[in-house]
């Protein structure tokens, strides 16, 4: 039962994480120079920290803290990932557009 509710909460922060980087990625105008996507070593530091955040989590049995280190971990693999843009990958931005 332990590792249900921490899978689900794991799924959880997948969709939290995602639509987090979805609104950051959003708010940049498209002709802008700002660039917000990380170098890869703090891409490293981020999935470290937030393993750490998440067994933490899971050791204090707080689901706050699994929840807020599987959304750091999922944000930056969003970074990782620029050459694909979110509006090929996900089908909301159609529904949300005018």
């Amino acid at each position: 039962m332990e590792m249900l509710r921490i899978l689900s909460l794991l799924v959880l922060t997948f969709v939290f994480g995602t639509l987090y980087y979805y609104l950051m990625e959003s708010t940049i105008p498209r002709d802008s120079i700002c660039n917000f996507i990380a170098s890869p070593l703090t891409d490293i530091f981020a999935f470290i920290t937030g393993a750490i955040i998440i067994y933490k989590g899971v050791v204090l049995n707080d689901d706050l803290l699994i929840v807020l280190g599987g959304i750091i971990i999922v944000e930056h693999i969003w970074q990782l990932c620029p050459k694909y843009s979110m509006e090929k990958i996900m089908w909301l931005p159609q529904y949300i557009k005018n």
